[in-house]
């Protein structure tokens, strides 16, 4: 699967130490960087402890060293050493090929961190000619490789070929389509030899994706790299995310998964809905013994680090699942605690010998703070659900309800006996007690019924009323409201830090306030786009809900005249023992087209609408938006990084605002703040709104009473 937010964990044995206990998660990697044993690198006196410095410093936790037609094995090995459990440092080695036009073509070789590198570096040597003296002998700007026999070498020895693709400096693009068979060249290529494309800039992505992958039938992972030349200068374009452990294997999984393990950008949608929504993710579970318990037995005392993307648990039989997920939906006050297969009264909580009560199960949230309870402990109704958990016996539960109806053996013999005593006339001729009660009483409980629904509605109202007159209804909305209000304390914390717009140099003045004062304009050309959008939005959701109500409108006269029809064909009978006709009697007038109007004219306009989202029509709001955004994107990249801070700072600033509003909002979006405020301000008035709906129900009742009385007066 590639969907970047599946994920599972499976139920943990205890004893075992497992060094990414997350699973696969998101990770800056630069898979193309050199150090000072290139032979064209710009500062020689790096140290390894630089390059290291360098790298932890712009949080990247996988790097493949490639520098130009060379190994330095004690260099790798070094770096290896120095990088600990923070940096992963995989050997690898950048050729040129003897393919390409003005711009010969490159290749990268990325091998394993666990081979023999002196071995491998050494068949390099032997079979592509690469030793000292044979670089020292042509020079190392015109030593080249051929690109087939280098690839099928390096995948001989374990390794992974990634290729310069796009605008970037010696791509496969320097291989020029002009020819047919140059076009064939590259195609064999990338069927044979090529694992990786390693792009120049971000919007080189979209023509691979659109054009040149659905051609060759086949998708590659596309990366971003840095090709640094100066750990001091070290930059990256944007960044590159791997979801894998930080290994060569993990590596090897984006062939696979191109897109789902790979994210060009600053931060993966996954991270950043983390980041922005704090109280909603569990970061870890962990369940340990109380101080001072006497339990000699071993059950729990495990901490389990979850995956933002997690969306299942697996494990055999016995292994823990429940317990898991009980203890997850216990701290998490879900509302079906009842139903609880391990954390119930028959297993772990046993009365007699109730193990739950020496074992705390304490949630982490990334917001903070850890909350915390004994698995003995009961859910509390009140509180805020912070979990929604449906444990396997509630579901079992439900299945069983819905097989139950149908009428028993007894009930048949009881209505024949009734009927037996019936006799002739009063059975009109029918053959059983069913027959005769639905022909006699089908009118008389058809009006009933339509009062007793009047009626079903008066008393969910009440209940509903009642409902909230309990203590603890006011307590839950307090507790939404309390959990509402630290979600705004959390954004609050989370509000991005004031960066003050740069002074600039005055050598680069005029160009970064020309390149400001356009980003500017676009930004202001957006906003206005994006103002359009948002309106056209709300009108979308206006017209859909006219053409809904329209159909709905239709369906209920459809039905109005099915059953008109009905009452027609059962009734004529009836009305022939009269000598009439039903049509005499009954006449309906039927007119729908000013409903069937407004649905077209509804339709028509959501048609529309749709047309001008569409980013992939020309001319629309949307394909305004998506070329604008572009366009800033890479206005953006231009920009040196004091001024691109601050425009990132801008940015974010506008997302956290958005983010603020959508959780205060309003007194009539259900579930924000200032609406929770006033549903309990609302609950003053629910005493005298209960009294009207009671005295209502009163009436109604009567009415149902009297229609009852009638029936059995004129009956049997």
């Amino acid at each position: 699967m590639s969907d970047e937010n599946i994920s599972s964990v499976a139920t943990p044995d205890f004893g075992q130490v497992i060094r990414w206990p997350r699973g696969s998660e998101w990770r800056k990697w630069d898979l193309h960087f050199h150090t000072p044993s290139s032979y064209e690198y710009s500062n020689k006196g790096l140290s390894s402890e630089d390059l290291v410095a360098a790298l932890k410093a712009a949080g990247i936790a996988v790097v493949a060293i490639t520098d130009h037609h060379l190994i330095d094995v004690e260099r790798v090995k070094r770096l290896q050493s120095l990088a600990g459990n923070d940096l992963t440092v995989l050997p690898g080695i950048e050729l040129r090929t003897e393919l390409g036009g003005s711009e010969s073509v490159h290749i990268i070789a990325i091998f394993p961190d666990e081979l023999d590198l002196g071995h491998i570096w050494t068949i390099l040597q032997g079979k592509l000619d690469l030793t000292e003296s044979a670089v020292k002998e042509k020079g190392n700007d015109k030593i080249y490789v051929d690109f087939k026999d280098a690839a099928e070498l390096i995948h001989d020895l374990g390794g992974l070929v990634s290729v310069h693709a796009g605008k970037k400096s010696n791509s496969i693009e320097s291989i020029s389509n002009a020819q047919a068979f140059k076009q064939a060249v590259k195609e064999d290529l990338a069927e044979t030899c090529i694992d990786m494309l390693e792009l120049g800039r971000p919007s080189d992505a979209e023509d691979y994706e659109n054009v040149v992958f659905p051609k060759i039938g086949r998708q590659f992972p596309m990366v971003i790299c840095s090709d640094n030349h100066n750990a001091k200068e070290y930059k990256l374009k944007i960044p590159n995310w791997i979801r894998a452990d930080p290994t060569f294997k993990g590596l090897r999984q984006i062939l696979t998964e191109p897109t789902g393990r790979v994210y060009r950008g600053d931060l993966p949608p996954i991270l950043k809905r983390v980041a922005e929504n704090k109280t909603k993710y569990i970061n870890k579970v962990t369940i340990r013994k109380v101080p001072g318990s006497t339990l000699g037995e071993e059950w729990f005392d495990c901490e389990i680090l979850l995956n933002p993307g997690l969306i299942a648990i697996i494990g055999n039989k016995g292994s823990g699942k429940s317990a898991l997920t009980d203890a997850v939906g216990l701290v998490g006050q879900t509302r079906n605690g009842s139903s609880f297969s391990f954390l119930s009264t028959s297993k772990f909580r046993k009365q007699k010998d109730n193990k739950a009560q020496h074992f705390r199960a304490t949630l982490s949230w990334e917001s903070g703070p850890d909350v915390d309870r004994i698995l003995d402990e009961d859910v509390d109704p009140t509180a805020v659900e912070t979990v929604k958990y449906i444990p396997q016996n509630h579901l079992e539960t439900i299945c069983n309800e819905l097989r139950g109806g149908g009428d028993s053996r007894f009930d048949h013999e009881l209505k024949s006996v009734i009927f037996s005593h019936v006799g002739d006339p009063g059975n009109l001729d029918f053959q059983s007690l069913d027959d005769l009660i639905q022909y006699k009483t089908t009118e008389t409980y058809t009006a009933i019924e339509l009062l007793r629904s009047e009626l079903r509605k008066i008393n969910e109202q009440i209940v509903a009323f009642e409902q909230m007159l309990l203590p603890g209804y006011k307590k839950s909305l307090e507790a939404l409201e309390a959990e509402k209000k630290k979600e705004l304390e959390a954004l609050e914390a989370a509000k991005p830090a004031i960066v003050n717009k740069p002074e600039l140099d005055p050598a680069k003045q005029a160009e970064m306030a020309a390149l400001t004062e356009q980003i500017g304009n676009l930004q202001t050309e957006l906003a206005n786009l994006e103002g359009q959008r948002d309106k056209l939005l709300d009108e979308r959701k206006q017209v859909t809900r006219r053409s809904t109500v329209a159909t709905k409108l239709l369906s209920k006269i459809e039905n109005f005249k099915k059953q008109h029809q009905m009452f027609l064909n059962d009734s004529r009978s009836d009305f022939g023992e009269l000598g009439i006709s039903p049509e005499q009697a009954v006449q309906v007038l039927i007119n729908t087209s000013s409903i069937t109007a407004v649905k077209r004219d509804a339709d028509a306009r959501v048609a529309e609408i749709a047309g001008a989202l569409n980013s992939s029509m020309a001319g629309s709001v949307g394909f305004g938006i998506l070329n604008l955004k572009a366009t800033l994107t890479s206005s953006s990249s231009q920009l040196d990084a004091p001024n691109k801070e601050y425009q990132d700072f801008l940015a974010a600033l506008t997302n956290w605002n958005e983010g603020k509003a959508a959780i205060f909002g309003d007194e009539t979006t259900v579930g924000t703040y200032k609406n929770l405020q006033a549903r309990i301000k609302d609950l003053d008035e629910i005493p005298a709104e209960l009294t009207k709906a009671k005295n209502r129900r009163t009436e109604k009742a009567n009415e149902i009473y009297g229609r009852i009385a009638d029936s059995d007066e004129g009956g049997h």
